[in-house]
């Protein structure tokens, strides 16, 4: 899923190689490549992995570095855009607003009771686009303003883990706790 998510991204966020060679070398075409690059993308959701996970930082591509993020598009040398080379090796990463979730001990999304480990897991994350951080398109994800809702009766007890919903008795809320993030409009 994650890899899939990835290939959307890079699909929404530039153009595929046959476009970008039809993209002449003149003034004004690297704001327009730019503006693309900058587009409001939030994936969110349940990715089945924590936000350190393989899946999630080497096929998604969402990372907890803005270094990573931050870069836009630069034209090669003597020409007004990039080699066509360098555009189409060039991925978009996401940045993965979950990360300093991770620095709360025994925080997590969903809670995972198996022989090897009892261990709360953030598998419910939102990872923005490098327009949507920075507000270059109009709205802004809010930095650090992820959090997991929770009430007591969906976190009952000491531990407060996840109360699922029980089929039979008609009682309980998921096995998963919902995220929110604020997102502003500029």
């Amino acid at each position: 899923m994650a890899e899939r998510c990835g290939q959307i991204v890079n699909e929404l966020l530039k153009l595929d190689r046959q476009a970008y060679a039809e993209v002449p070398d003149v003034a004004g075409e690297l704001e327009k490549l730019n503006a693309r690059w900058n587009r409001n993308i939030v994936l969110m959701g349940d990715f089945n992995d924590d936000p350190f996970c393989r899946s999630v930082t080497d096929y998604l591509l969402a990372s907890k570095d803005l270094d990573k993020v931050e870069e836009l598009v630069k034209a090669s040398p003597n020409h007004q855009i990039p080699s066509i080379e360098a555009y189409i090796k060039r991925q978009p990463t996401l940045f993965n607003l979950s990360w300093p979730m991770l620095a709360q001990p025994d925080k997590g999304t969903i809670f995972f009771s198996g022989e090897s480990a009892n261990t709360m897991n953030l598998f419910d994350q939102f990872m923005v686009s490098r327009g949507l951080f920075y507000g270059e398109s109009g709205l802004q994800a809010r930095p650090n303003s992820m959090q997991i809702f929770t009430t007591p009766e969906m976190a009952p007890g000491n531990k407060q883990r996840p109360k699922a919903f029980d089929k039979q008795t008609r009682k309980g809320f998921s096995d998963h706790f919902p995220v929110e993030m604020i997102i502003d409009v500029l």
